[in-house]
């Protein structure tokens, strides 16, 4: 490593950095300056090494941490993520990472992110500076939130209170009814049927807020008993020789497998990444892929939504529900593939 590059490198830094220091300023500033001098000292622990093959067989130096720092004159910025209900800030800067971004990139709190300035535009009639971010670094659940979310609700409407309102679980037997008034919804217009995301602090489920509206292309399988929906009696084993792929995280996993498999059924659990292999190595008719979209990443939901559209995939999508309810879903799908050999 060329040390004197890099003792140049962060000069310039801490001189720009004084440079932009006002009275508001001074305080984190100063904060700043005092992690570049602790960056400082670390410099002559270094090894000075130029040639890069030689690099490459020395022990590598200590990891020397992100510095969370602001060039407005080049328009960058660097820090540490936290996460508001809807969007985050970026460290100790000005600059709001919208809600889209933090879905796009998949920014989690903690993570250090760059923003670039990319360009200026009015909107409602003031000029607003609009940002390009990158992720330099994820913070790997080191940096725990206190925001939770729950994806996918299904928005209902309550006749009694004319309001709309959505549930904390459709797997839970007495779930949160949580009450959708003005202030949670925003910009947004939701009516019955819609899918939405809502975030809220740890503790205070009934204050948080909607933070997204997802446009669906497919449909969601919910709990029966939610939906209105009748039940019927399953044959004994009906998913003997049934392979069933499922992705997500939900609370009734172990319960889920345990009652298929008691019907016959084979089943698997993937993370994202091997499930997508699996689907393009696997095109069985005897394989039934079930997504929990509200356990999964929203750029997961898409991907895998594309993939069910090009290769007509039997993708069950659905929400955690209640066993019974998911069993019969299956069945359901399994009878829809009968129906289809036989035309």
């Amino acid at each position: 490593m060329n040390k004197e590059k890099l003792l140049l490198e962060l000069k310039l830094d801490m001189i720009a950095l004084i440079n932009d220091m006002d009275w508001q300023t001074i305080e984190a500033s100063t904060e700043k300056l005092e992690r570049y001098f602790e960056l400082l000292k670390m410099i002559p622990k270094l090894p000075d090494v130029e040639n890069k093959e030689i690099a490459k067989q020395v022990e590598e130096p200590e990891e020397i941490p992100h510095v969370e720092y602001h060039k407005e004159r080049e328009g960058i910025s660097e820090g540490k993520v936290r996460l508001k209900l809807g969007g985050a800030d970026l460290g100790d800067t000005r600059i709001f990472i919208p809600e889209k971004i933090v879905r796009r990139l998949n920014v989690e709190e903690g993570d250090w992110v760059r923003a670039k300035a990319a360009e200026t535009r009015v909107i409602n009639g003031n000029r607003k500076l609009l940002y390009d971010f990158e992720i330099l670094e994820k913070s790997f659940g080191d940096s725990e939130s206190l925001r939770r979310d729950i994806r996918f609700a299904q928005v209902r409407y309550d006749l009694g209170l004319s309001d709309y309102y959505i549930l904390s679980s459709e797997a839970e037997n007495t779930p949160i009814k949580i009450i959708l008034n003005e202030a949670k919804l925003g910009n947004l217009s939701i009516e019955e049927g819609d899918f939405i995301d809502y975030a809220y602090w740890v503790e205070d489920i009934l204050n948080g807020r909607v933070t997204w509206k997802h446009k669906i292309e497919e449909n969601i399988a919910c709990s029966r008993r939610e939906e209105g929906l009748p039940s019927f009696d399953l044959e004994d084993r009906f998913l003997e020789g049934v392979e069933i792929r499922m992705l997500g995280e939900p609370h009734k996993k172990g319960e889920y497998t345990r009652e298929l498999e008691e019907q016959g059924g084979l089943v698997s659990w993937y993370n994202f990444e091997d499930l997508a292999e699996a689907m393009e190595e696997d095109h069985s008719d005897s394989t039934i892929y079930v997504l929990f979209v509200d356990s999964i990443r929203p750029q997961e939901y898409q991907e895998l939504l594309n993939r069910k559209n090009q290769y007509n995939f039997p993708i069950l999508f659905a929400k955690e529900m209640d066993t019974t309810s998911l069993m019969h879903w299956l069945s359901e799908e399994l009878q829809l593939r009968e129906y289809e050999w036989l035309s």
